[in-house]
């Protein structure tokens, strides 16, 4: 997965990085990335901040060789930055609780074992006050032809993308995850930037 991610994975991210722009800024000193891959987000972390180097950014990546990766883009896109990896066992990240400004998780929901234990690990290391930023895509909407096309191909794509799931609620979940305050809003990529049955997006902001 580490190998082919970025092979296949550009045309999204052209497509997809206004939105990371626009949705990583006010970041606060204190950042936790869950599963932050290659670490596509970085230079969008790197530019939001006026210095970099005061930044402290946590990642909670399992994966081995994406660590490499990261570090090997850090070296570009952020050389200043602060970074380390905190692990995670049980379910329970290797942060101490209201510790983040802000917790960013892009691309992870999808494939997670339990997106509501993931979702009150982010809640738990936050501030009071300290934001989830999120960027995922999503199920269509139930009762669609898209929505059927998607549970039809979910077993074959987790195969091919390392247990990702094509129909899951992400919103729903998001809305009963205990945060004050949930802006959420609905896209679609552009076609051609992800196949069609990948195209339901959201974004957005939950506060806790």
């Amino acid at each position: 997965m580490a190998w082919s991610y970025e092979r296949t994975m550009t045309r999204y991210e052209n497509d997809a990085g206004p939105r990371r722009t626009g949705l990583l800024v006010n970041l606060g000193q204190r950042i936790v990335e869950l599963g932050p891959g290659s670490g596509v987000n970085l230079k969008h972390v790197n530019e939001a901040s006026e210095v970099p180097s005061d930044l402290e950014w946590i990642g909670v990546e399992p994966s081995a060789p994406m660590r490499e990766k990261l570090l090997l883009r850090a070296k570009t896109d952020c050389p200043d930055l602060k970074i380390r990896f905190a692990d995670q066992e049980n379910g329970i990240i290797d942060v101490e609780s209201s510790w983040a400004d802000t917790v960013i998780c892009t691309l992870v929901l999808c494939s997670v074992p339990d997106q509501a234990a993931v979702l009150a690990e982010a809640h738990r290391i936050l501030k009071p006050g300290g934001r989830l930023l999120f960027m995922e895509h999503v199920a269509a909407p139930r009762g669609s032809l898209l929505r059927a096309v998607q549970s039809v191909v979910t077993p074959f794509w987790m195969l091919l993308t390392d247990g990702c799931k094509l129909n899951r609620d992400t919103g729903a979940v998001l809305a009963r995850a205990g945060f004050r305050h949930l802006e959420l809003v609905d896209y679609r990529t552009t076609p051609g930037a992800t196949p069609f049955f990948v195209r339901p997006h959201i974004y957005g902001t939950a506060v806790k």
